[in-house]
């Protein structure tokens, strides 16, 4: 995919340019068959890439932020980055980057308002898109909640775990990073009511992972090529 998709390549330039390092040893990649819009006799087998930052962190440093890439076999890519506090260990802010005619456009929202608010009162915040495909029939097809579910907890666990990360945080740290799985798991239901309107979609999961701490967007993209509108002037 970095050999493909252009917009890719762009992410993963602009922000290591901006000093994150991409390990791909690191990616996490995911194989899913979903039943087709209206049709359960028809699965469509998707590929979806993970690629976790990383950057050098003391446990002493007050903080760290970190940013995750993912890009689906249909050229979708999206970004996430958080912020990591260290006492104690928890993501205080969640960004989403969303490439829109060639520029980076980026939503954050902290903690406290991803717990307190509802997912239709951020998405609505974040923006609310239509996707018109048109006459032509999609052939691929979004996860459904449970494997998106299921993907998050692999990569969370295995990339916090790794030799990367895990030297990182005590272990009382990671406890409470894999207390905000609740959080990760309702910024991908925001991403999903964004694109609630569109009739045929797929999806691809962005896990960005704070040198280990793993969250998760959804971002929706298409092939052929589709215009977007917001649903909402």
């Amino acid at each position: 995919m970095r050999e493909r998709s252009p917009d890719f390549r762009y992410l993963l330039s602009h922000f290591s340019d901006d000093g994150f390092e991409f390990v791909f040893s690191r990616a996490k990649v995911f194989l899913y068959a979903p039943a087709m819009e209206n049709d359960d006799d028809v699965i469509a087998p998707n590929l979806l890439g993970i690629l976790p930052s990383f950057r050098p962190v003391r446990r002493d440093d007050p903080f760290h932020i970190a940013v995750g890439i993912a890009v689906h076999n249909s050229n979708g890519v999206v970004a996430t980055e958080v912020r990591v506090e260290h006492n104690p260990f928890y993501v205080s802010q969640w960004t989403l980057h969303e490439l829109r005619d060639g520029k980076i456009i980026s939503s954050a929202i902290t903690n406290d308002e991803l717990s307190e608010q509802s997912a239709d009162e951020i998405a609505s915040r974040f923006g609310r898109f239509k996707v018109d495909l048109g006459e032509t029939r999609f052939r691929n097809a979004p996860p459904d909640s449970r494997q998106i579910e299921q993907m998050l907890t692999v990569a969370f666990d295995q990339i916090i775990n790794d030799s990367y990360a895990r030297p990182i945080y005590p272990s009382e740290g990671i406890a409470s990073l894999m207390s905000q799985t609740p959080q990760m798991v309702k910024f991908s239901t925001i991403q999903r009511l964004r694109y609630s309107n569109s009739p045929r979609w797929l999806v691809a999961t962005s896990s960005t992972c704070c040198n280990g701490c793993t969250t998760t967007s959804v971002a929706y993209h298409s092939d052929p090529p589709v215009t977007v509108a917001p649903a909402h002037p």
